[in-house]
This record gives structure tokens, C-alpha cells and sequence, in this order.
């Protein structure tokens, strides 16, 4: 398989024996091999500081509004992926409702601690969700920071059956360029 760079935007051969599918959907990570895949090809909303705190990743910021229980999210306007294409909030929240659509683990215990259909996304930077029990949630910033909900292109995804088809466009340090079986 040749996988592309995005910084250097040079081809780097990588050649290894796989016994499973590629793309590695995120959603389907199953293996510690799986998991490797996928942090080389998506990214989650937040990273972790050395206290598992919360810290920006395709999420720059957020405050939460005490008055209507609300996160206010605003994406890192810097990230792209790897078509050039800017990462909008539409493509946050698209990845969010895949993994409820889907029935995963982690969009069932998300959708525990949202109210679904109050999710906004105001313009292409922000995105607003609603807490159920209108207070602050840990819980929620671990599951969104975790690699199971790293997020896919919806151009790489069936749109009927949400599942993964490809992985051409991504928005993790290198992207599938070509897949040869050198069996």
C-alpha cells in the first residue's frame, strides 16, 4: 500500500501483510493493529492532557451555558482534509449521527448523554449539543475523544449502509493512495 503524507506531501511505501480488510473503519476497531490503522488515517474531536483533561484537537474551543445546558463547539479552522477540502461542523456532527445510525457502542452511550435532536451547527465552525441532564459531562468528552468516534469523509462511507468503502480522503496524518497486492 502507498500511503500519502499530507505535510510533506510525498509518497511513503508502506508494505505490510494484512489478514482483514482495509479501509479500518474507526467505528468497526476491533484489534490493537485496527486502532493503529485508524490514528493514521482520522482524528477525534479532543486530545488528552497528562490528567485526561480535555484539550483541542479538530475542536479548538467550547464553553458550556449553564442557563440552557449546551455546548458550544468551534472547529479548529486550520484542519483540512486531505483533498483540500476544509473540515466543516456538517461533517462533525454527520460522524456523530453515523455512529448512532450504526448502533456502536460509543454512539449509544453519546446518545445516553445528548438530546439528539437538539444538535445545531449554526455555520461551518460551530456546532451546538445539548446536554439531557443540562450539567457539564466528562463522560461526553471522553467517548468524543476516543478513536472509535474518529471521524471518516462521508465521500469514504456507503451512504446506505453507512458503512466504510474507502479511505481516499482523510483527515488523519496520511491517506490511502494505492493498495497493491503483492501476494
Amino acid at each position: 500500500m502507498t500511503l500519502q503524507a499530507k505535510d510533506k506531501m510525498t509518497s511513503t511505501h508502506l508494505r505490510v501483510r494484512l489478514t482483514y480488510r482495509l479501509p479500518v473503519d474507526p467505528l468497526e476497531i476491533r484489534s490493537m493493529a485496527d486502532y493503529d490503522l485508524a490514528l493514521l488515517f482520522s482524528d477525534t474531536w479532543f486530545e488528552y492532557d497528562d490528567s485526561r483533561k480535555a484539550k483541542g484537537n479538530l475542536i479548538k474551543e467550547w464553553s458550556f451555558d449553564t442557563d440552557d445546558g449546551k455546548y458550544t463547539f468551534k472547529i479548529n479552522k486550520d484542519r483540512k482534509w486531505s483533498n483540500g477540502e476544509p473540515l466543516s461542523s456538517e461533517h462533525l456532527v454527520w460522524n456523530l449521527q453515523r455512529a448512532i445510525k450504526l448502533k456502536t457502542q460509543y454512539g449509544e452511550a453519546i446518545l445516553a448523554l445528548i438530546n439528539n435532536a437538539s444538535i445545531s451547527t449554526p455555520d461551518k465552525e460551530t456546532i451546538i449539543i445539548e446536554m439531557k441532564n443540562k450539567k457539564p459531562s466528562e463522560s461526553f468528552f471522553q467517548r468524543m475523544g476516543g478513536q472509535p468516534l474518529a471521524i471518516v469523509h462521508p465521500n469514504d462511507v456507503d451512504l446506505k449502509t453507512y458503512k466504510m468503502k474507502s479511505n481516499k480522503i482523510s483527515i488523519g496524518a496520511y491517506w490511502l493512495d494505492k493498495i497493491e497486492d503483492n501476494t
